[in-house]
Formats: structure tokens, sequence, C-alpha cells
């Protein structure tokens, strides 16, 4: 029999209801995957997709209570911020998206050759528009996402194909080895592109902070 780790099931649970949390709590939506897995961990014959296919299911199955109650599933739509090492470029767009939107996306961030810790510069950056890292955001490669994003951003570093319903690139400099005051204007860049697609998405987003509007 294969299987996923307790691991990966948490993570599937805590992105559906993150997702759906406006229509199903926690419990229900645990209660739900937790079926699907034990459904497809009996039947499964291809491993590296199970996380994929227990998330897919799920969901699906979620859409189905919604429909008997008369709803529609309305999911929180999630952002994915690709980079080369997710320590500057993904980090500062997932944070600063995270700082405008709030609640109405689900952001993570991923590196095609990640790395530990967040640059020093683009946290300075951050810190200059009230955000501060206390925990980046979780280091990993984009393909090792569980539930595809319904928007991958690649940030300047030639993503594959990855099964997005949405695929956008940014040619965004790399913040590495550049003084602050680059790190700025490449952030003041960055900032202004997750307006746009915030307002893209009809999506309402925080005013500009003062250092942003001096800057």
């Amino acid at each position: 029999m294969t299987g996923i780790s307790d691991a990966e099931y948490n993570a599937i649970v805590e992105d559906l209801a993150y997702r759906y949390a406006d229509m199903f709590s926690r419990d229900v939506v645990a209660s739900e995957v937790a079926t699907v897995r034990s459904a497809l961990e009996q039947t499964a014959r291809k491993p590296d997709f199970l996380g994929m296919l227990i998330a897919k299911q799920s969901r699906d199955r979620l859409a189905a209570r919604a429909a008997a109650a008369g709803q529609e599933l309305k999911p929180v739509p999630t952002i994915l911020f690709v980079c080369v090492h997710n320590t500057g470029r993904s980090q500062f767009a997932a944070a600063l998206t995270k700082q405008l939107a709030g609640d109405a996306v689900h952001v993570r961030a991923a590196g095609m050759r990640p790395t530990e810790g967040v640059n020093p510069a683009v946290a300075e950056v951050l810190g200059e528009r009230g955000i501060v890292i206390d925990e980046e955001f979780p280091t990993g490669r984009p393909y090792d996402v569980e539930d595809a994003a319904d928007i991958v951003v690649d940030m300047g570093c030639d993503l594959p194909r990855y099964p997005a319903r949405r695929v956008i690139r940014w040619d965004i400099d790399d913040p590495e080895g550049r003084s602050v005051r680059t790190v700025r204007l490449i952030c003041d860049k960055i900032e202004r592109r997750v307006r746009s697609l915030l307002a893209d998405l009809e999506i309402p987003a925080a005013a500009p902070t003062e250092a942003t509007a001096a800057s």
C-alpha cells in the first residue's frame, strides 16, 4: 500500500481549510481529506502524484457538498511567486501581496534552487514598508506544491510548464549582491506589478505606505 506522510496530509488540510474558510470548518475539510486519503492509498498506482490526487478529489467532494447545500464553492485564489533561490524577489512579492490583500488571497513563494533565509537588503526594504518577516514563506520548489496554484508568477527564472490556470512572467532583476538603494528600486517595480495583478483580479489593495509613496 502506498501512502502520504501525516505532514503532507496536514498540508493538504490546511490549504483547503484556508481556501474554503468561508464555507467549511477545518474539521469538515479534514474529514473529507481523510476519506479520500483512505480510499486512494489503497488503490493509487502513482505515488509521486498521490498528494495532488488527494487534494483534487477532496476539492471535488467539497464542491459536491456545497452544491448539495445550494451553494457554489468559491475558493480564495492562490498566487505562487517563484524566483531562483526564494530569498529575494519571491519573498518580497509574497509578503507585500499578503500585506496589501490580506485574507483575500492565499500566497506562496518558491525557488527553483531554494536556499534558506531572506536577503538582508530585501528584509530591510520590507521593514521600510512596515513588513517584518519573523518567519519567511516556506522554501520549496514550485513542483513540490501539492495543489496547483491558480496563478504562478515567474520572476525571472524560466519556469518549465506548470499546471496552473494562469502563468505570468515578470522580468525582475535579482537583488542578490545589490545595494539597498538598488533593491528599493527593484522592490518598487515588484510592488507596481503586484498592485496591477490585484487590480486585474478585482481584489482591493491597501494604500501605499509613506515610504513607498516617497520612493
